[in-house]
Order: structure tokens, then sequence, then C-alpha cells
């Protein structure tokens, strides 16, 4: 059970300022149209993407899609299409970023073979 260790407690106590923020910031009234049944199905491609977006190994490449996962998990918990409207430009800028590691990560090992002689 949480909470039974000091160091436990402490991330809770920690944690509990901004989940009251976070719980305060929802409405379940926002953008209702983006969070109906139809807009699930729909926001599965995204969420899909940045999946597959986390599972590369490049490094500091899985942070971003995570905060997209993140905020869409708090817009379907609360309801709040305001949040996953915000996960949804926050899922855009993650995969531009992800595909930017990408290209740079490949030209920097194209770079360093030729260095090398292969």
């Amino acid at each position: 059970m949480y909470g039974e260790r000091p160091e436990e407690r402490d991330v809770i106590a920690r944690a509990l300022p901004w989940l009251v923020r976070t719980e305060r910031w929802g409405n379940e009234r926002r953008l209702a149209l983006l969070t109906g049944r139809r807009a699930r199905v729909v926001l599965a491609f995204p969420l899909l993407l940045l999946a597959r977006a986390i599972m590369l190994p490049i490094p500091f490449g899985n942070v971003a899609p995570a905060l997209a996962l993140i905020a869409f998990a708090f817009g379907f918990m609360a309801r709040d299409g305001a949040a996953i409207l915000l996960a949804l430009i926050l899922s855009l800028a993650a995969l531009v970023w992800t595909g930017f590691l990408l290209v740079v990560g490949a030209s920097l090992i194209d770079r360093g073979l030729a260095l090398i002689g292969w």
C-alpha cells in the first residue's frame, strides 16, 4: 500500500498540490465533441503514433511523446475536450521532435561512418 514508507510519503506530499491544481483546471463541459465515443475512435491513431514513438531507442526522444500521452490521459479521465486539444497539439510537436531526432541521428551516424571509411 502506498504511503507506508517515508520516501513514498514525501513523493505523495510533493505531488498532491500539483494534482489538486490539475483537478481544478479540468472541466467536463469544455469541447465535449472531443470526448465522445467517435472522437476516441479517431484519436486512437495519434495515440498509436505516440506509443510507437516512445518505443524508438532515441536518446531524449520519448519524453515529448510521454508528456502528450499524459495530457491525453488527463483529458480522457476528466472528459475535458480542451485538455485533449492541448494533447493533440503536444502530439504534433512530439512527433515533429521525434522525426527531427531521427533525421539528425541518422545523419550523425552517416557522417561518423564516413569518417572511419565505411
